[in-house]
């Protein structure tokens, strides 16, 4: 066998070896089909991207509306807003009068949140997000609607007593044991709902809330006993039940109740209209505003004056939730003065006060601070309004 001489001759095997390894690669590829191959490819790339492309945003628009859809365990206070209590007082049989002024009740809305709804209110200097169970404790929405309306009539009835004993009238007798809220685990959550009116325990009458307070605490954890109950429309019907135990060895019933009051025989009726509005937060701005429709005169003095507050019956005014934001809504609608319960004062040692964060709210409206009825009546009347008479009711016929 021949090898590779001095001048670089291959030789025969050499020659037969190269020969083989040339039949083995592949044809040459044209030039159009290479490039034919190269779009392809690229085509394929580019429509593999956009489908990643379109993964990826039908993932986001997905969490996108989930945002809007799944709902938190969180509500917001946000302002509502005012309205004016002129058209709600009705009056029947008596002169009503016109003010110059006017008296606003206030709102507050507490909406349900989405994930999104809850992002936005927390970045919101107007809202304030709450535990939703802080709120509305365990009752479902449908138990909440309906103490939040037993409230109202609570409300309501008691601003017309107290307004007509203003003006010397005895107006209604105290009827029964109304049912505002319902404690959770109570013993009386099984049988009782918000608006039933307890008339009597074991047949013995229950005239108001404090008398079934005491007929309640009298008995012992364990004991059975029976309630003669009416429902919102007056049908009567029994409930027996085992009353539970308040912690200092007396029974629990597991209620809040107000007392009911019917209206006694009048020469006038005095009705309020308040629609599907609840709670009991307008007790003292009817008030006002039975005074001011009943009495001649202009009780807020030609000013727009906003209120919040409870009304007791013995004429003292009760807190309420949400008055940051009552008074944001109450300074948006124009109020020139707003009229609420007296405030907690700060304490040094906390890092927020909420008597700062009300008043900065206001704004140039001016906040006036009542403990009871002859407190606000001394402050409209300071601040411009005529004076309410004691007795000055004028009837028609």
């Amino acid at each position: 066998m021949s090898e590779v001489d001095d001048d670089g001759v291959v030789s025969a095997s050499e020659k037969t070896e190269a020969s083989s390894t040339a039949t083995t690669l592949p044809p040459e590829t044209p030039e159009g089909d290479r490039e034919a191959e190269r779009d392809w490819r690229g085509q394929w790339i580019s429509g593999r991207r956009w489908v990643v492309a379109g993964v990826i945003l039908g993932l986001l628009a997905g969490i996108v509306v989930a945002g809007f859809l799944i709902r938190v365990p969180k509500v917001a206070l946000k302002p509502g807003g005012i309205r004016a209590t002129e058209n709600l007082v009705l009056i029947d049989g008596a002169e009503e009068f016109e003010s110059e002024g006017n008296l606003y009740y206030t709102t507050v809305r507490i909406p349900l949140l989405t994930v999104w709804e809850w992002m936005a209110a927390s970045i919101d200097d107007a809202s304030d997000v709450r535990d939703q169970e802080e709120i509305f404790g365990t009752q479902t929405p449908e138990e909440n609607d309906l103490c939040n309306a037993q409230m109202m009539r609570t409300s309501k009835s008691t601003a017309v007593i107290v307004a007509l004993n203003r003006l010397g009238f005895e107006p209604v007798s105290a009827s029964g044991a109304a049912v505002e809220r319902l404690v959770e685990d109570g013993a009386a959550r099984s049988v009782i709902e918000c608006g039933d009116v307890i008339v009597a325990v074991d047949g013995v009458s229950t005239l108001s809330s404090g008398a079934l307070r005491d007929q309640i605490i009298t008995r012992a954890p364990g004991d059975e006993i029976e309630l003669t109950v009416e429902n919102v429309v007056g049908e009567q019907r029994t409930e027996s039940l085992t009353l539970g135990d308040n912690g200092e060895g007396q029974g629990l019933l597991g209620v809040v109740t107000g007392t009911r009051f019917d209206q006694n025989e009048l020469p006038f009726d005095v009705d309020i209209s308040t629609g599907n509005v609840g709670g009991p937060s307008a007790g003292l701005a009817f008030t006002l505003s039975i005074l001011d429709k009943l009495t001649e005169g202009d009780l807020p003095g030609g000013m727009e004056v906003a209120i919040t507050g409870t009304m007791r019956l013995d004429g003292t005014v009760g807190g309420v939730g949400g008055v940051r934001q009552k008074v944001i809504a109450a300074r948006r609608g124009g109020a020139d003065v707003f009229i609420m319960p007296v405030q907690r004062e700060c304490d040094p040692e906390l890092p927020v006060c909420a008597r700062d964060e009300i008043y900065a709210g206001a704004g140039d409206m001016e906040i006036v601070e009542v403990g009871t009825l002859d407190e606000a009546l001394a402050a409209l009347e300071r601040l411009g309004g005529d004076a309410v008479p004691v007795d000055g009711v004028a009837l028609t016929t």
